[in-house]
């Protein structure tokens, strides 16, 4: 795996991040924090690529953290915004139970947890 195939990833993940920016701006939460939890794993995947490392093919934000985290113990610092995105994944990807109210303020604070991750991996790479 090289920087090429990395760069691939944070292409497919930066569309993740501003198609989650626009479905805010609709009121479409439950799709913008979907969006977000998948631009943050392809960030890292990104990343793990780069390292030429194998991952399984899941969406387990914190587990894919774990796996950098024994490349670069630095990693930890992530894994709070990492669980934060993880459920999103699949949390409203189907019908519920229980109807769960989502609000802007939800959304950004998913958006700022994808940023920090996406600012600390470019971070990781261009060091």
């Amino acid at each position: 795996m090289t920087r090429k195939d990395a760069e691939k990833w944070f292409e497919i993940a930066d569309k993740d991040l501003a198609s989650a920016d626009i479905l805010v701006k609709r009121k479409l939460f439950e799709t913008s924090l979907f969006h977000c939890q998948q631009a943050a794993e392809k960030y890292i995947k990104g990343f793990l690529t780069s390292r030429g490392k194998q991952f399984p093919k899941i969406h387990d934000i914190v587990y894919l953290v774990k796996i950098a985290e024994k490349e670069d113990n630095v990693f930890k610092e992530i894994l709070e915004d990492a669980a934060g995105l993880t459920d999103f994944a699949v949390m409203y990807r189907y019908p519920l139970d229980k109807k769960i109210i989502l609000t802007v303020s939800d959304c950004k604070r998913a958006l700022k947890r994808v940023r920090a991750i996406k600012h600390f991996i470019l971070k990781k790479i261009n060091a």
